[in-house]
């Protein structure tokens, strides 16, 4: 009887034991689905912009300039940047959807874009720049109409709390000598105004 009750309590103490593990275990992990410092960075961008765009389609060329209004807000309690943008009229009209996060588990910054220039979607990671005050994102993506891997680097950077500049760029494109050809530039003004 002496030998079943202490191993009754062996069991209840192991249980008891596992259980305190599997809830600081489930807090941890409760506690990277929530935002952290890092989101209160990219919240710095939310508000309503005026932007001028440039877009460049070959190296040293001219580029083309249209206006347009950005309207960016913070969704899911905070987790992400939606960043709608329209530019232009007519022919010249573009149009793009950005959503801004950080992965905490990953502890980098991701930036997903759509836009009209296409049918698909760009994803590009990568991390901030306090120096620079910048994100700095890289990433790729394989065409299979052209057998081409292209090479981006997008650079956000956050000047005051009024002036922000996006700036994508290819890395190593076929027939351009450059190593790196900005092909849009964003350069946004806040709304006077109008609150982040």
């Amino acid at each position: 009887m002496g030998a079943a009750l202490i191993t009754s309590a062996l069991l209840l103490t192991c249980a008891a034991s596992l259980r305190a593990q599997d809830d600081d275990v489930m807090r941890r992990v409760l506690d990277l689905t929530r935002p952290g410092p890092e989101h209160a960075i990219i919240e710095r961008l939310a508000g309503s912009w005026d932007v001028e765009m440039r877009t460049w389609s070959e190296a040293g060329g001219a580029p083309l300039l249209t206006t347009g209004t950005a309207e960016h807000a913070m969704v899911l309690e905070g987790r992400f940047l939606d960043m709608r943008l329209a530019c232009g009229e007519g022919e010249l009209f573009s149009a793009s959807n950005m959503m801004l996060g950080f992965d905490r588990r990953t502890e980098q910054y991701h930036l997903l874009v759509f836009d009209t220039w296409g049918t698909h979607y760009l994803v590009v990671k990568g991390h901030f720049s306090t120096d620079q005050s910048s994100f700095i994102f890289t990433g790729s993506d394989f065409d299979p109409k052209q057998d081409l891997i292209v090479k981006y680097v997008v650079r956000l950077r956050l000047i005051g709390e009024n002036n922000a500049v996006l700036q994508m760029a290819v890395e190593d494109f076929p027939h351009v000598r450059e190593k790196e050809f900005t092909i849009i530039e964003q350069r946004y003004t806040r709304r006077r105004g109008t609150p982040r």
